[in-house]
């Protein structure tokens, strides 16, 4: 009944390690899978920003040109004026300067949601990428250990089996010596 017993407890034994060897394996799995998940939602991330800084820089430009057509009626509203020209036509110039400013109004609240959502991108992925390097580096090291715990589990088997086997062999060779030692004395009393 007691080496049922101990075989039962060791099959339980062998199944929990296995099943904790699983659950590490398939953990690391799971890591290395969420790592690459991070990694392509960053690529994603990062077009999205290239898609943004393109929008700011279209808006900046669009936003100097403005200004630009602006700052020119108005010197050639000035120009005009001390030349005595018709009023409708510095009347026109004056409403297309006043449609410029609020073009340049709108394009200023334009771009500065544009350079706040490019601001907030660029600090995302910039943290993103960090947590996503510091991971790998948790995963190597997670690795490492791994390999090196297995290493370690060798060699105590090893010499788990070694010490195993030079019992049996110090048992066999007394055994040896004491049926040797029988048969002398034997051999010794027939004399």
């Amino acid at each position: 009944m007691g080496i049922l017993k101990s075989l039962f407890t060791l099959g339980k034994s062998f199944i929990f390690q296995a099943e904790e060897s699983i659950e590490e394996t398939q953990g690391v799995r799971m890591l290395e899978q969420h790592i690459r998940d991070a990694k392509a939602e960053l690529d994603k991330a990062g077009k999205s920003r290239v898609d943004l800084l393109a929008r700011v820089k279209l808006s900046h430009d669009k936003l100097k040109d403005l200004r630009e057509r602006k700052a020119s009626l108005e010197a050639r509203a000035l120009e005009a004026l001390s030349k005595n020209v018709n009023p409708s036509l510095i009347n026109e110039v004056a409403e297309e300067i006043a449609r410029l400013e609020n073009l340049i109004t709108a394009e200023e609240q334009v771009l500065s949601n544009l350079e706040v959502s490019r601001d907030g991108v660029e600090k995302a992925v910039t943290a993103t990428a960090q947590r996503i390097a510091q991971f790998e580096q948790q995963m190597e090291v997670v690795k490492a250990t791994e390999a090196m715990q297995r290493a370690q589990q060798a060699v105590t088997t090893s010499t788990v089996g070694a010490s195993s086997s030079v019992s049996t062999a110090a048992e066999s060779l007394k055994r040896l010596q004491t049926r040797q030692a029988e048969r002398q004395a034997r051999l010794d009393a027939a004399a």
